[in-house]
């Protein structure tokens, strides 16, 4: 039976709308939660929540399966976080709670499988273009949420009254817009010249715009390092420096500024806006480590250590933090050195993937999205982890982006 190809592609892109809208939380989590992110839902509004994302899930798997002919053009690029993934399941073994481990690994599990079937089902062109018209869509539902219905498009409060008033749109919170709007800024810098002007131009726009107001210094600064990086990066590429030699300057750059941190520091932290403890973060790691220390080679199970009373940080009084706002020590202490050491060799492919020679914007939209999320990475979570809308999207564009050059390569042999 042949396969029905519009049939195919519009469940695809229908798939993506959904995914991207289900793992940003646009929209639903206000609907079954209300608000404000912190503010007390009902267990089973929660648990509406949670379940809302099989509607990403499913569809994912099923995408997977009609198209699994397709994913030996991709599992090499996945290998390594798939063996981290099923490292994290088998932490329920060892974990703290069982329960929470479970969970949280499961929750990578099924974002693995939703890219995985999302990159396998769409072109390099209809991933662009959806992402970027579902994007623009979002951040233009959201102004009109800040602007006509300040009740729902405002924070009101979330256990901090400095950030009632700020702009979140249709977020429970305004760090979420933030990531929305970098991740339209990123996609739309790529379009350029491929999508029509005024999609671009009005995304550009509404990106900065809201990323501005949102009042999120990690993801602006991130946007704007990863941007920069990228672009020379590609200098040093064009200059014939290859990508392995430029990736070894960027490395050599990247050590000067650690050696200069304590000089810089100070400086960057005025300039952002932060206190000497980047907002506690410091207390954090200090106690990250300590606990790393007593678990070094498989540490505590997916589900680490935060809901548990060694998730009490000495010194950050009335907040038990989600995770350790730095991407290496959370894998640290969910999986031990064999889970980052399965994470590093990731990151190391995945940039060596970003570093050769851009053909179509999804090339440039997984570069820049990698570097965004890893320089965030320093200070939050943003890495191999299940929900994540930008580590959903990184994954996708990946994807994408590697079934799109062995294509390539097929009928470049073809044709000789």
């Amino acid at each position: 039976m042949e396969p029905n190809v519009k049939r195919d592609g519009n469940f695809a892109t229908l798939t993506l709308i959904v995914s991207i809208i289900v793992f940003s939380g646009a929209f639903l989590e206000q609907a079954l939660l209300g608000t404000s992110l912190n503010r007390n839902a009902s267990s089973a509004a929660r648990a509406l929540n949670s379940a809302a994302y099989i509607l990403a899930y499913l569809p994912g798997l099923v995408l997977l399966i009609v198209h699994r002919q397709r994913l030996r053009d991709v599992m090499g690029a996945f290998t390594p976080i798939l063996i981290l993934s099923s490292l994290s399941l088998t932490s329920v073994l060892w974990a703290l709670d069982p329960i929470y481990t479970a969970l949280d690994a499961l929750q990578l599990a099924l974002t693995l499988t939703t890219s995985m079937g999302l990159a396998i089902a769409l072109s390099p062109e209809r991933f662009i273009h959806i992402t970027l018209v579902t994007l623009a869509a979002i951040l233009g539902a959201s102004l009109l949420y800040i602007l006509a219905f300040p009740d729902y498009g405002r924070m009101s409060y979330d256990g901090a009254s400095t950030l009632v008033g700020l702009p979140q749109g249709v977020f429970t919170h305004k760090n979420k817009l933030a990531e929305v709007a970098s991740l339209a800024l990123l996609v739309a810098v790529c379009a350029r010249g491929r999508e029509p002007f005024w999609l671009v131009y009005l995304t550009l726009a509404l990106g900065f715009g809201l990323l501005i107001v949102a009042q999120s210094a990690g993801k602006y600064y991130a946007f704007l390092l990863a941007v920069t990086i990228y672009g020379a990066l590609r200098i040093l590429v064009r200059l014939r420096f290859g990508p392995v030699l430029a990736l070894f300057y960027a490395v050599l750059i990247f050590g000067a500024l650690v050696l200069l941190l304590p000089t810089l520091l100070p400086l960057v932290l005025e300039f952002i806006g932060k206190d000497e403890t980047l907002s506690g973060r410091t207390q954090i790691w200090a106690h990250a480590l300590t606990l790393i220390a007593d678990r070094p080679i498989l540490g505590y199970g997916a589900g680490s250590i935060w809901r548990s009373e060694l998730g009490a940080v000495p010194g950050v009084l009335y907040y038990q933090p989600p995770h350790a706002h730095n991407v290496m020590l959370d894998q640290m202490l969910m999986t031990g050195m064999v889970g980052t050491l399965l994470l590093a060799v990731f990151i190391v492919d995945v940039v060596r993937r970003g570093l050769q020679r851009p053909v179509l914007p999804v090339d440039m939209f997984f570069s820049m999205l990698t570097l965004s999320l890893l320089i965030r990475g320093m200070f939050d979570s943003a890495l191999a982890r299940g929900n994540q809308i930008g580590f959903l999207m990184m994954l996708a564009a990946l994807g994408v982006m590697v079934a799109a050059r062995r294509k390539r390569e097929a009928q470049c042999v073809l044709e000789r």
